[in-house]
């Protein structure tokens, strides 16, 4: 998860001083520039690394050198949770966790064997060890306790920037006609988004006739272990390949462009922890349609978002009642979103918050009031 906006945030406040620590792969020189202003260390991976262990023996000794006053472990399952156990039990000084979705049932399913080793040889002490637990929602929290974890807990949401702007041209081209209203999803190509549930619900709302048609769905997203083959494959099946276009990846500037010209975003996920993209398209001022599953009900109780389940009907009816909507009513429910994230979810809005947290961490005293101890 991108957390180069919380690092500048937290960076800015007085009396601060961020330092990052993360492994070198091939995005880190195409992702420097997000970082522009940050202390980034990137230590190489071994080459002899397990897959997704990313054991960088480095690591632990530029813990050491950078001597923090406290450490937070973004994310479990590779080897920076195991050098920051380390780190602590050698420095003595305290630590936290962002689990970021990693505790959800549905992901500890995956790989069991080798999580169960995890968990024996070093998740354990890090979790159970953490003298807090930061989570990004509610849905969050209760996955950490029914893990087990009896530790203070601090509810801290992911931020955004507000409505970004570019005169870029839409990042699908000729693919869509000029003038059409487009749906937009964006974001990894997998099972777990539901993107397969968004097509058979688009076709079916296409075939019930008005108000959908004129309307052209994008997804735009990177493909992972072949999704997007099976995913053309199904538009064409169900004969909707016209209205569908595939706009590959989409990241700076091309991204800001695609919110920019489509009219709604949708995210029929499956399981999230609370997912950013979602927050960019209130900020950019589109109406959403989402899932439950996407764990910020605050959209549904500000009227910003249209719920969802993940069935191909049910998401075919909130087509129709998004098409059937005019411009307007697009747009105030955009609106709505945009106030939402305002108000809630920007960047220096969630550093005032983690501050609080590290600074009761160090300090001790009264726990803020974003941290429960139930």
């Amino acid at each position: 998860m991108e957390m180069s906006g919380l690092v500048k945030a937290l960076g800015a406040q007085p009396g601060v001083e961020v330092a990052v620590i993360g492994v070198h792969d091939e995005y880190v020189e195409a992702d420097r520039r997000r970082w522009d202003g940050c202390s980034l260390t990137t230590v190489p991976v071994s080459r002899f690394s397990p897959p997704k262990l990313d054991y960088a023996s480095n690591m632990l000794s530029c813990l050491r050198a950078q001597n923090p006053d406290v450490v937070h472990c973004h994310g479990l399952w590779s080897y920076h949770a195991w050098a920051t156990v380390r780190w602590a039990d050698q420095a003595r000084r305290p630590f936290l966790v962002s689990p970021h979705g990693m505790l959800d049932p549905t992901d500890l399913a995956k790989s069991r064997f080798v999580k169960f080793v995890a968990k024996q040889l070093y998740i354990n002490r890090l979790l159970h060890g953490a003298r807090c637990i930061s989570c990004l929602s509610e849905s969050e929290a209760e996955s950490a306790r029914a893990f087990g974890l009896r530790n203070p807990i601090c509810l801290v949401s992911i931020g955004v920037d507000l409505g970004p702007s570019t005169d870029a041209d839409p990042p699908w081209g000729d693919a869509v006609p000029s003038g059409a209203k487009v749906l937009l999803y964006l974001g990894r190509l997998n099972r777990k988004k539901g993107v397969h549930l968004l097509l058979d619900g688009w076709a079916r709302a296409l075939r019930a006739g008005p108000p959908c048609e004129g309307w052209h769905l994008v997804i735009a997203g990177w493909d992972q272990q072949g999704c997007e083959a099976q995913l053309r494959a199904q538009a064409n099946a169900l004969g909707i390949g016209g209205t569908v276009c595939f706009a590959g990846p989409q990241f700076g500037q091309a991204k800001v462009a695609a919110f920019s010209h489509a009219s709604a975003f949708a995210l029929p996920s499956t399981s999230e922890g609370l997912p950013s993209v979602v927050l960019e398209a209130w900020a950019s001022g589109l109406p959403v349609l989402m899932t439950p599953q996407c764990n910020i009900p605050e959209g549904f109780a500000a009227a910003a978002a249209l719920r969802v389940e993940t069935r191909a009907d049910d998401i075919a009816r909130a087509l129709r009642e998004l098409c059937s909507m005019t411009d307007g009513e697009r747009r105030e429910m955009g609106a709505k979103g945009h106030r939402l994230v305002r108000e809630q979810f920007t960047w220096p809005k969630a550093a005032e918050k983690m501050r609080s947290v590290y600074e009761w961490l160090l300090g001790g005293g009264a726990p803020p009031p974003c941290v429960r101890m139930d």
